[in-house]
């Protein structure tokens, strides 16, 4: 499925073709790859709910065409 990933640290967007199966940890280490940066950096987010590294995106509710956010972390990164 393709989805948006958004970097709400400098605006950037990216489309990605991601499985259901992947998880939040896959595409945060997808985006900071692509966007060069730390990965411990960033935390997904899907509209309001932060999403645990380890759920899928299914099981975070991501369908076809879906925005997802990469939010700084707020433990730090």
């Amino acid at each position: 499925m393709r989805i948006r990933i958004v970097n709400t640290m400098d605006g950037g967007e990216i489309a990605a073709e991601m499985d259901p199966t992947d998880s939040a940890g896959d595409v945060i280490v997808f985006a900071s790859q692509y966007w060069k940066r730390d990965r411990s950096a960033f935390i997904m987010r899907v509209g309001s709910r932060l999403i645990p590294e380890s759920a899928t995106l299914s099981e975070a509710g991501v369908s076809e065409g879906d925005t997802v956010e990469l939010v700084p972390d707020p433990q730090g990164g």
